[in-house]
């Protein structure tokens, strides 16, 4: 995003620092991996009812 000044904003400040990245792996064992290091990171929050829905489809 660019504000009117023509400099960048950071996504995390547009977005209250929540934002989603699709990861796509060849296999569920690296996904499993994955998923694994980013909670040990404290990267990945518990989906809201609704995001669990959207995301299904």
């Amino acid at each position: 995003m660019t504000s009117e000044a023509g400099k960048s904003t950071p996504l995390k400040n547009i977005t209250s620092d929540y934002h989603y990245h699709v990861v796509e792996a060849d296999s569920e064992n690296t996904l499993d991996m994955i998923q694994e290091a980013l909670e040990e990171k404290g990267f990945l929050l518990e989906q809201e009812e609704w995001e669990k829905e959207l995301f299904a489809k």
